[in-house]
């Protein structure tokens, strides 16, 4: 079971929601989509508070506003706007010269010039580098519209690590507080040194700091060469019912099927990797279904990939929301991923009594407990993905006992409704930024 961190806070009682009065939050979206499913835990944050009666906005990108969530963020009176959509195109001349300013002084000669003590002149001072400035144009395009808002409580919900630090650094030149969360980060993807002075000052002037496993936090942490006292953990919402899960499929005839539920990104998903195991011939001659669920930029790229196996055991589905169906006709799920949070997909597996097989990415390690509510690799690569498949293939007899295991000690780990929890967490927060204001004189 996952033990308690250090820096986590006990847990937020109803009171402290209570006593935090008709407040403006400012829920800030790094998604590059129209949707992903690290927006489940803000989404859902954020219906709560506006039905405690907070006013609510939300800015991100891509928005779809027929999407169904955010329909339900609009039908709850939720504010949410496109911060580079049409609402901004007043600010259009104003960027052009802005831009046109910055390739000026970039292309003129720089007589900036350091003087030693004996006179004599060192190297031109170094100027701005590009990704200064372009934080800068980002900080100037949105830094209007935070102004604007003027929110009491900011709250930065990042799909990586570092995605979001143009809304962070926003928030701090105009004084606002913030608080940032953190679905995932990876080994593959290091900040390089400015980036990572960035992320230093965003994490350590943000109220709180939420992660979705401890892993990404003890990786952030070696990343930006900084302890995170103001960090703690929160789970994801689950997309599945929390009653009985569903029956489990019949296994007399001795077909397997497995579900490999992830968006098609194979720098972080991995699905290239089971191709290639799946490719031996052990696994030909097994009576073995592996059914993908997801879409994404390497879809075609996969199934061409398949195709050149000849691997007839690979179907592509596309993407489904209906997860219940899927898991009533598989027996486990399967994931090899390089990179994770913690995935939405096993705790869902887990919570309808299916093992995850999956590779040691994230928090996965964090709630499955190998050999016995599921089987983790011991890591990412091709041959720790085969050798945890041979050693779950081994033991399918009891892929429904461990199933049963797995959908009791998921209950104990996530609670009942994250985003409820998230929301009174938020709270609690905006509260002690109010105290601490108070005790200062700044309210």
């Amino acid at each position: 079971m996952i033990s308690a961190h250090p820096s986590i806070p006990e847990a937020v009682t109803p009171t402290a929601r209570a006593s935090c009065p008709s407040s403006r939050f400012l829920f800030l979206s790094s998604c590059p989509e129209p949707w992903g499913g690290s927006e489940e835990l803000w989404s859902q944050a954020a219906l709560r508070l506006s039905s405690d009666g907070h006013r609510v906005s939300v800015c991100k990108t891509l928005v779809v506003r027929d999407h169904p969530r955010i329909r339900e963020l609009l039908s709850s009176g939720v504010s949410v706007e496109d911060y580079l959509g049409a609402s901004y195109l007043q600010l259009t001349f104003a960027l052009v010269r802005r831009i046109l300013g910055m390739m000026l002084r970039a292309a003129a000669p720089r007589q900036d010039k350091t003087h030693g003590s004996d006179g004599s002149q060192s190297h031109p001072a170094p100027t701005q580098s590009w990704k200064q400035r372009l934080l800068g144009l980002y900080q100037f395009i949105f830094g209007r519209r935070l102004k604007a808002l003027a929110p009491d409580l900011a709250v930065i919900s990042q799909g990586e690590n570092f995605d979001g630090l143009h809304f962070s650094a926003a928030c701090r030149k105009l004084g606002v507080p913030y608080v940032l969360i953190c679905q995932k980060a990876s080994d593959l993807n290091w900040p390089g040194d400015f980036v990572r002075e960035e992320m230093r000052l965003s994490y350590r002037d943000a109220r709180r700091v939420y992660f979705v496993s401890r892993h990404n936090q003890a990786l952030t942490e070696r990343q930006i060469a900084c302890k995170l006292p103001n960090a703690e953990v929160v789970r994801n919402p689950f997309l599945t019912a929390g009653g009985a899960p569903p029956p489990y499929p019949e296994t007399a005839s001795g077909h397997f099927r497995l579900a490999c539920i992830a968006r098609l990104f194979v720098l972080e998903k991995g699905q290239d990797s089971l191709l290639d195991v799946l490719a031996q011939e052990k696994w030909r001659r097994r009576d073995l279904e592996v059914n993908f669920y997801g879409q994404g930029i390497h879809r075609e790229a996969l199934e061409r990939a398949a195709e050149m196996l000849d691997l007839r055991n690979v179907v592509f589905h596309g993407f489904t929301d209906d997860i219940l169906s899927v898991w009533s006709e598989h027996h486990a799920l399967v994931l090899p991923s390089r990179a994770e949070g913690l995935p939405l997909v096993v705790v869902e597996a887990m919570m309808c009594g299916r093992p995850p097989i999956v590779t040691n990415a994230g928090g996965s390690g964090e709630v499955v407990d190998d050999g016995e509510t599921g089987f983790l690799a011991r890591g990412t690569d091709a041959a720790s993905l085969d050798d945890v498949l041979e050693r779950a293939w081994s033991r399918r007899d009891e892929w429904e006992a461990i199933g049963r295991e797995a959908a009791k000690r998921i209950r104990l780990l996530v609670p009942e409704s994250p985003g409820d929890e998230f929301a009174e967490k938020l709270a609690l927060a905006l509260n002690q930024t109010r105290t601490e204001a108070t005790s200062h004189g700044r309210l």
